[in-house]
């Protein structure tokens, strides 16, 4: 019924669904998820968004997997590998409709902490080196407090240094 009118016309703002899915009309009877706010570890992804009116619960597709999660409007996949991509959507749900879902996310753990970290020192330089971290596109390595881009090098030397001087790496 459209009270602006006295004739008959269709008219778009309802909807009309079928087991869930929209078939006619207007399909925004309630909205997306938004604020979605993401916070990442190296092997947990936090993910938290504004509840949506008229939502009964939430489902958040993951890497092609949806998960039912009730009316939680936060949710942490636990368990990861460092340095993985994951693939994230969310979309609010009612007993009669599901609603429409919110853009991809891909989102990235952490890289690992590099592992096997080795220092020595000659005369008058010192020589870092670690293993590999998986997934790492480069290193940092702090001197004294001070970032220095070491770029993909898993060997870091400084030289130049008073003999018995005391370094912070």
């Amino acid at each position: 019924f459209n009270a602006s009118t006295s004739d008959y016309i269709e008219w778009t703002k309802i909807g009309v669904y079928i087991k869930g899915k929209l078939v006619w009309g207007d399909g925004l009877l309630f909205g997306v998820p938004q604020n979605i706010v993401t916070n990442t570890t190296e092997n947990e992804i936090y993910l938290n968004w504004d509840s949506v009116e008229g939502a009964k619960s939430f489902q958040i597709e993951i890497d092609g997997e949806i998960v039912d999660i009730g009316m939680s409007t936060s949710y942490v996949h636990e368990n990861l590998v460092p340095g993985t991509m994951h693939i994230y959507r969310i979309r609010a749900i009612n007993p009669i409709m599901d609603g429409d879902w919110s853009d991809p996310m891909e989102i990235f753990t952490l890289p690992d902490v590099p592992q096997n970290i080795s220092a020595s020192g000659l005369g008058n330089s010192i020589n870092l080196s670690w293993d590999p971290v998986i997934g790492a596109t480069g290193y940092d390595v702090e001197v004294q407090g001070a970032p220095v881009d070491n770029g993909i090098n898993t060997t870091f030397i400084q030289t130049g240094l008073d003999s018995n001087l005391q370094q912070t790496y």
